[in-house]
């Protein structure tokens, strides 16, 4: 039996890297390709075509795994640190952990169902991943609060007062880019896939797409928030490692 101990911090920080990674890479191959069809395309409008959609999935799909093990560890690292006995506490932990679930799946979907292949499921799953990770920073805003009366450190109180503080603004700035998002599409009635903007509707266009690029930097950042608190937290991994000796 093979037991390790494995630090954590560095997992909300590469599920940061690997997000921006998937934006930037899919941008890039794309625009090389000549595939983006304005000079800030919607996210989804970089990986709908191979070999950009490829990129796209693999890093998408990696970010949303790491996102779901930051979840993981959050609950048990609130759980840990607060506790369960207060009701409400217990709520939101377990509420938190099934709504970064549902987010990590429509991640999922999003990188897995190209937006020129299957529209719905795609919209669907960007619907509850979007969706799903502004309520999850809401949420993650709300159980930092209580971490602050765990310490009788002034130093250590002092760090999460201000980390709560950042929270909030972060999940203020998620809400109103979702909501800046939503408003600009619904005013022009929606836009196609790998839409070319007139100059009727061009203000409108660039006000959606980088609504959503922000949106999804905000909330990568929230998660890399979580180093701070994961700083302490180890996982413990176990091997076991059976030898047959031929005869």
């Amino acid at each position: 039996m093979c037991v390790r101990k494995i630090g954590s911090a560095w997992i909300p920080l590469l599920t940061f890297g690997l997000f921006a990674a998937c934006m930037v890479v899919s941008y890039l191959v794309s625009h090389f390709k000549g595939y983006n069809r304005s000079l800030i395309p919607f996210i989804s409008d970089t990986g709908g075509i191979p070999p950009a959609s490829c990129w796209f999935a693999l890093l998408l799909n990696a970010s949303a795994y790491l996102f779901l093990l930051c979840a993981y560890i959050r609950y048990g690292n609130i759980r840990d640190e607060v506790g369960h006995s207060r009701k409400l506490v217990k709520i939101l932990n377990i509420l938190g952990f099934l709504v970064a679930f549902c987010s990590a799946m429509g991640m999922s979907v999003v990188g897995c169902f190209p937006v020129t292949q299957v529209l719905q499921p795609h919209n669907w799953g960007a619907f509850v991943a979007f969706v799903g990770a502004c309520l999850y920073a809401s949420l993650q805003t709300c159980l930092t609060y209580p971490l602050i009366s765990t310490t009788a450190n002034t130093k250590v109180a002092c760090q999460f007062k201000l980390l709560f503080a950042l929270r909030v603004v972060l999940t203020l700035l998620c809400w109103t880019f979702l909501c800046s998002h939503v408003g600009t599409m619904m005013k022009n009635g929606g836009f196609s896939m790998l839409y070319e903007p007139t100059d009727d509707t061009r203000a409108l266009y660039y006000a959606c797409t980088i609504s959503q690029r922000l949106l999804a930097f905000w909330l990568a950042l929230f998660i890399s928030t979580f180093a701070y608190e994961f700083t302490g937290f180890q996982l413990l991994v176990k091997a076991a490692f059976q030898h047959e000796v031929l005869e």
